[in-house]
């Protein structure tokens, strides 16, 4: 009884010098949201963008089975804004296994730091030279004013339209805006051929009633 008591103890004194000195590792990195296109953890974009960027990236999967990720955090947790992208990438599993076609922008709001992780099946497409480029100059700009929405929207444009000039897509997106003019232009012609008729019905009337006399 004495042994299994000093036994027992001694595997406690174990477990807790583990801990002590060998802390279990806690995964630091966000998971993605629902929405898995936009995961906005540092509440840094509107609502609308949100909308057009979740529109745009559904558009291209369904398309090119090709995935544009866009994710804020906070901060990096004490990680490189390297392994964060990588990490947070690997664990959403942003673009196709096989094809290794994602791309992940990553703005860390504290560190204000930006990254634009590229798949091994896009590097061809999005080169490293090229993800410089649009960060420094369609990127950095707008954040230098704090303007999160612009600078996130054109670098993500940025990004779009080298894929599809790439891939030579056709994406022909349902744009409300678009609708919205054709059904006022709609609108406006058919008062038009009303206000048209009106006016043909009253001279045909006086005609009639002149020929009558």
């Amino acid at each position: 009884m004495f042994h299994k008591l000093v036994l027992t103890k001694c595997k406690a004194l174990f477990f807790l010098f583990i801990l002590f000195f060998f802390p279990l590792y806690v995964e630091a990195v966000v998971k993605p949201t629902n929405d898995f296109y936009v995961n906005d953890y540092a509440q840094i974009l509107t609502s609308q963008t949100k909308e057009y960027l979740m529109k745009k990236s559904i558009t291209l999967q369904e398309k090119s089975s090709i995935q544009i990720v866009v994710t804020t955090v906070k901060n990096l947790e004490g990680k490189s804004i390297e392994d964060y992208s990588l990490e947070f990438a690997r664990t959403a599993g942003i673009g196709n296994k096989d094809e290794n076609n994602g791309i992940l922008i990553l703005i860390a709001y504290q560190e204000r730091e930006l990254r634009i992780e590229v798949g091994y099946g896009l590097e061809g497409i999005i080169t490293d030279g090229k993800a410089g480029r649009i960060r420094d100059n369609d990127i950095i700009p707008s954040l230098k004013k704090n303007d999160w929405d612009s600078g996130i929207k054109n670098g993500y444009d940025a990004i779009y339209q080298e894929i599809v000039k790439a891939k030579n897509l056709n994406l022909e997106e349902n744009d409300s805006t678009t609708n919205d003019n054709l059904l006022q232009e709609a609108n406006e012609y058919s008062y038009l051929g009303i206000g048209i008729g009106l006016v043909l019905g009253m001279i045909l009337r006086v005609y009639y009633q002149f020929k009558k006399s």
